[in-house]
């Protein structure tokens, strides 16, 4: 898998959310687990769900792949309104 964007987002409380969200940790190892290249972490900062602070995910994500460096990707943090344009090769022709 060349890109995995995982949510990092809407984790608390954690008895609730659990099944429908991901924690930063959770979104690394779920990345991990994919064999993705890189990781473009979505889902979070975009206006109050749940109960952690607007700004706690992406620190949090931050300081992880800072100090973590065994993970065998990289991460891609998206500004505000960024376009991510994938690299691909497509066979398909259009006829």
């Amino acid at each position: 898998m060349d890109e995995a964007f995982l949510p990092i987002g809407a984790y608390r409380p954690e008895a609730i959310m659990k099944h429908n969200h991901l924690n930063p940790p959770e979104a690394l190892q779920a990345a991990e687990d994919l064999g993705a290249e890189t990781l473009i972490p979505i889902h979070y900062g975009t206006f109050i769900l749940s109960d952690e602070p607007i700004d706690e995910p992406i620190e949090w994500f931050k300081q992880l792949i800072d100090n973590d460096k065994r993970n065998p990707f990289k991460a891609k943090l998206l500004k505000i309104g960024e376009i991510y344009r994938f690299n691909t090769t497509s066979t398909l022709k259009s006829t």
